[in-house]
């Protein structure tokens, strides 16, 4: 290693000398020793200090947490409460595991959030490289924030633990509403969904409606995803009865406009083999 010399740098057409410190020269000499008595090696890493893991305590009003000892009339109840108090302090809740007595009724149950625990290392094998998978992002992060209830009266369960700190930050209020426990696909979705799809109009053009009749996509109650998801399990429900489906909506075009005109052929098994139709503008052509 060659010895520490001053170094000059120019600015503006002058020299300036920049010394090393002290402490600099004191390094380099203890670096050179130890080179000169053990040779050149490659340095060897220190042992990383673990962070001190920072707790998040979520922020409601009083009436919505839970409390030790505190009852409720049956399981759903429960469910509701807690799922109620996860939304308003911005985390997702999951159901834990439940023990059952010998009549099958429910005796203690576990509510927790949905980052609770780690993730199976048996879920990242991969089987077939030649199939592909979906990413997914890993969210266990071994939060232990939960409640846990015991049946103490015939259907009356009553909260015998209560852990309120998270260890992972919580989803601010305008995202809430992205919170996996927190969506549902209601009635209105529903109703709407199927209105569009007689009207020949897409689930994303669906989802827009949904959101300017709503006033918002944070009104609405759940994504674009969960949408296309209930409408391919709908027509999962329908396929034994689609056929019947699309010579029903033929047949509400006749009726709206006498000048449609439709036909099709059932096979002997009552399968649709084939379909014809005309509205007028084809016909009049």
């Amino acid at each position: 290693m060659c010895a520490a010399l001053p170094c000059f740098l120019p600015f503006q057409g002058r020299s300036y000398c920049l010394r090393p410190s002290a402490s600099l020269l004191a390094m380099e000499s203890n670096m050179q020793i130890l080179m000169n008595e053990e040779g050149f090696t490659t340095p060897i890493k220190k042992a990383s200090v673990p962070l001190v893991c920072s707790y998040f305590i979520p922020e409601c009003e009083e009436k919505l947490k839970p409390k030790v000892g505190m009852t409720s009339e049956g399981l759903k109840a429960v469910e509701e409460f807690y799922k109620s108090y996860a939304h308003h302090s911005g985390f997702g809740f999951r159901i834990g595991q439940q023990k059952k007595l010998d009549n099958e009724l429910v005796r203690s149950k576990r509510y927790m959030c949905n980052r609770e625990g780690f993730k199976s290392e048996n879920g990242n094998e991969i089987i077939d490289p030649s199939v592909k998978r979906r990413k997914n992002t890993a969210t266990r992060c071994g939060c232990d924030a939960h409640i846990f209830v015991k049946l103490c009266v015939t259907d009356t369960y009553k909260i015998e633990s209560w852990v309120e700190h998270h260890n992972h930050s919580l989803v601010s209020p305008d995202k809430r509403n992205l919170i996996r426990s927190n969506r549902q696909v209601s009635e209105r979705a529903k109703n709407t969904l199927y209105t569009c799809n007689k009207a020949s109009i897409g689930t994303c053009q669906a989802y827009r409606l949904l959101q300017v009749s709503e006033g918002g996509f944070s009104n609405v109650g759940c994504t674009k995803r969960d949408l296309q998801n209930y409408y391919r399990d709908l027509k999962y429900k329908i396929r034994n009865a689609d056929a019947q489906m699309f010579v029903s909506q033929l047949a509400r075009k006749h009726e709206a406009n006498p000048s449609f005109f439709y036909d099709f052929v059932v096979s002997e098994e009552g399968k649709l083999m084939y379909v014809f139709w005309a509205d007028a503008t084809t016909r009049k052509n």
